[in-house]
């Protein structure tokens, strides 16, 4: 009797124990569906890092520096925002993608970067998008706070807040992973500068719709008009009217739902 007692009892942590196993093996497997994050803590050349990942995005940042949290839950939007209303050909899970958010130091002067110019608040490399301490947290620049409001906020008080605002930092995320695309995707930029009227990188000399942009940084060069006319889109309160209409087709394309269903609003 007290044998058949001890295999029950026996039996009965086996099943406890495999009931944990089970639940543990389906949190594991539903957690990437869900998009939920994990930090994990690495070193990048000497360089302490944390990151997450995130709909197939990679955030990184250095060790005592994260993202400020409502900067975060923009990054969060944005990220769902390339996954879910992409074409799936140009959508995050098919072009994952690595943020890199950096200390101002690092930024400007680090090896990860090789140095970058004062006034670049956001470049892609490849798969990889670096983001400024002035992108991000403008309070975390420290020195370079002595000059750089009045490069970016001409006639503007600085406080402590951003001077570059929520929509226009969605926005910018927005414009450098349209670069990671064009990385992945050398063809589609080809046609879609051919389409708009660009002959190689020049100008058209007469093309009243080619001059149709929203920015003077789009008549830079094509991967520039690209990311530019993109970017523009995503905040609903961005008049797109003054586009040609090749270009508000391509946003069209890129997009895989109506506008007013992918389109944001922010502060």
């Amino acid at each position: 009797m007290e044998n058949k007692k001890n295999l029950e009892i026996v039996s009965d942590i086996l099943n406890t124990i495999l009931i944990a196993l089970a639940v543990i093996m389906l949190v594991l497997l539903v957690l990437p569906f869900l998009g939920l994050k994990t930090e994990v803590q690495a070193k990048v050349n000497e360089i302490e890092l944390e990151s997450l990942e995130y709909r197939g995005a990679k955030l990184y940042w250095e060790v005592g520096n994260p993202m400020p949290e409502e900067r975060l839950e923009i990054f969060y939007t944005v990220m769902d925002s390339l996954a879910d209303d992409v074409e799936e050909k140009y959508s995050l899970g098919q072009n994952p993608t690595k943020f890199l958010y950096l200390t101002a130091d690092q930024y400007y002067f680090g090896d990860l970067t090789g140095g970058i110019g004062i006034e670049t608040i956001a470049f892609e490399r490849g798969e990889e998008v670096f983001l400024s301490p002035f992108l991000v947290n403008s309070t975390r620049m420290g020195r370079y706070m002595k000059f750089r409001p009045y490069v970016h906020c001409p006639r503007t008080v600085y406080d402590s807040n951003q001077c570059l605002s929520d929509g226009v930092f969605a926005m910018i995320l927005i414009h450098e992973y349209v670069h990671v695309v064009q990385f992945n995707h050398e063809s589609y930029l080809g046609e879609y500068a051919k389409s708009v009227g660009w002959q190689g990188d020049s100008k058209p000399d007469e093309d009243e719709d080619f001059y149709s942009v929203l920015s003077s940084y789009s008549l830079k060069k094509p991967s520039e008009d690209m990311s530019e006319t993109f970017m523009f889109s995503y905040l609903c309160g961005n008049n797109l009217e003054a586009l040609s209409e090749v270009r508000l087709q391509y946003i069209e394309e890129f997009w895989r739902v109506p506008r007013e269903e992918y389109c944001r609003n922010f502060h």
